[in-house]
């Protein structure tokens, strides 16, 4: 299992689209679970997956096998910071909205 996520992973730094959408089939299913436990905002769940696949597809660049952190704990890591942080943002926005009215 191992070897082919590393295949895969260097599929996709080298551009390879199929291999960008196969990477995504499979981690789909981690996209889901990190919003329903980590972000509880309003936002259409087809918007939250995309942006979860942007982020996957990005953070997939920035992965470097060098440092020893296993590809799966550091996208599952990556995801849950960033629906954290969008979580904030809304309760921020909301503290806002209540504090004007």
């Amino acid at each position: 299992m191992e070897y082919k996520m590393k295949k895969l992973i260097n599929m996709c730094k080298a551009g390879d689209e199929k291999a960008k959408e196969e990477m995504l089939k499979k981690l789909k299913p981690l996209i889901f679970v990190s919003i329903k436990k980590y972000y509880f905002g309003n936002e259409e769940w087809n918007d939250l997956l995309q942006e979860g696949a942007v982020k996957i597809l990005n953070e997939i660049e920035r992965f470097d096998e060098a440092k020893g952190v296993p590809f799966l704990g550091y996208i599952k890591l990556q995801l849950k910071f960033f629906y954290m942080e969008k979580r904030k943002k809304v309760r921020k926005e909301i503290s806002q909205t209540v504090d004007k009215v």
